[in-house]
């Protein structure tokens, strides 16, 4: 989704012996190099190219190397600069760290050390130049990263789609970026220029359902105090997303499948038959062929909505993902909260490559967002990390168990009105046919708000 340019390494020294090696040492590692002997020739060269990394001298004519370095993050403060010199102090390494230097090369260069150093420097440079481009663009909530194989492979799955008018699939847990995606479907779509419409299925309550896909005309039902227009005319040459879909009810899964055959939709309380024009974009954390298997899910629509499937692995299984989600967010937040920027140590990072992530890219944001502020030094240690990651993780155990109530509650309600549906509504059978005495049964109704004169299901 980017193009294969060479990076921009400037080197200032005032040895010209030097430069010509790094030179030729750099182009042969398919680097564009820019070449300077002193401050003002670095300058000049900063205004008229998009330098990636700077190589630069401590000891130079006029200006030194760290008064350079101190005006270089004054006018561009996320440009990596690697220090370089023969005649440093440990004072003066500590010094430049400070002021904002990437690194601290001594003399004579090893050139294995100088290509790690540059490779690490250009890294941050990536992602300091991808924030850059989507802050001006306000589109930096929707970023997707990543470096491993299935990723690229995801990126070239976008590029070739997006451009189609094709139905798209997204799978994945929860937190792996199945949003991302879709956004980024459609912004590189014919229909960009529309907003993407999007509605959460697990949301909305089913009596709701109809209306907001398809509408409602005013006093169709209690409370339809006007005409609405549901999410499928608002998508009209637009793009629609449907997220969490193996969450829809199957009467309404026969409705959205009507909607794609014909193109065409009707409000609730309408006659009318409206076309519609609407790219369909669905995800799900639901195995839907295992909903099939189970009749929960419709094998029609499911073929329908399975026109091309985009799979987002989980990122226990693309750890090397990790660090490059990690720095990204710890530039964003620093950013964000106007903090210095904030670096983690080798030992740090890999506390956190060998946590498994349960809740995917969304944790490793809201932990990160956690650990710039909890987190005071510029250096964040192996031991910063794991305090605030064992708090993190009982609290995300906490809100995990509450979930996991809600939707216990959730299962034996439908259980129970399922079972007093078959019996007529009747408490004796109904307890038999469960395993419950009548006792049990009324205080089960009581605590799952079921009304004994219920007539169908909640």
């Amino acid at each position: 989704m980017t193009e294969n340019v060479k990076p921009t390494i400037l080197v200032t020294d005032d040895d010209p012996k030097l430069r010509n090696i790094l030179r030729d040492i750099l182009e042969l590692k398919n680097f564009h190099v820019l070449c300077a002997g002193d401050g003002v020739e670095t300058f000049k060269l900063l205004k008229k190219n998009n330098v990636d990394v700077i190589l630069l001298d401590l000891i130079l004519p006029r200006k030194n190397g760290l008064e350079i370095l101190k005006e270089i993050m004054v006018e561009k403060p996320r440009l990596p600069v690697i220090m370089i010199s023969g005649q440093a102090t440990v004072k003066m390494a500590v010094e430049a760290t400070k002021m904002g230097a990437f690194d601290f090369l001594e003399k004579p260069l090893d050139a294995n050390r100088v290509f790690i150093t540059l490779k690490n420097a250009l890294d941050k440079s990536a992602l300091a130049h991808q924030l850059d481009a989507l802050q001006k663009s306000g589109s930096n909530r929707y970023q997707m990263l990543g470096k491993s194989e299935v990723m690229k492979t995801v990126f070239e799955m976008i590029d070739s789609v997006a451009p189609t008018n094709g139905r798209v699939l997204i799978t994945g847990e929860s937190g792996t970026g199945k949003e991302l995606v879709a956004h980024a479907l459609h912004h590189f779509s014919s229909r960009s220029t529309k907003p993407l419409i999007k509605i959460n299925c697990a949301a909305v309550q089913e009596e709701l359902m109809e209306s907001e896909l398809f509408g409602h005309t005013r006093g169709s039902f209690t409370g339809a105090m006007e005409n609405k227009e549901g999410v499928f005319q608002r998508a009209h040459n637009a793009t629609l997303f449907l997220d969490e879909i193996g969450d829809m009810s199957y009467r309404m899964q026969a409705k959205v499948l009507r909607a794609l055959e014909e193109g065409e939709i009707q409000r609730v309380g309408s006659e009318k038959i409206e076309k519609v024009d609407t790219r369909l974009i669905t995800a799900t954390n639901k195995d839907l062929l295992q909903k099939i298997q189970q009749g929960a899910f419709r094998k029609d629509l499911y073929y329908r909505l399975n026109v091309i499937k985009i799979h987002l692995p989980p990122l226990r299984e693309r750890r090397e993902d990790i660090p490059v989600l990690v720095d990204h967010f710890l530039l964003l937040f620093c950013t964000e909260y106007n903090l210095i920027t904030k670096e983690l140590t080798r030992d740090a990072m890999e506390v956190l490559m060998n946590y498994d992530w349960p809740g995917n890219i969304r944790e490793v944001r809201n932990f990160i967002e956690r650990l710039v502020i909890m987190t005071q030094a510029a250096i964040i240690h192996e031991n910063d990390v794991k305090d605030q990651l064992y708090s993190f993780s009982m609290d995300e155990i906490s809100i995990q168990s509450k979930l996991y109530k809600h939707a216990k509650e959730k299962f034996e309600k439908k259980f129970v009105l399922r079972a007093l549906q078959e019996n007529n509504w009747n408490i004796v059978q109904t307890a038999k046919q469960i395993g419950f005495d009548r006792t049990t049964l009324h205080r089960k109704m009581k605590g799952l708000g079921i009304l004994r004169n219920e007539n169908e299901w909640q």
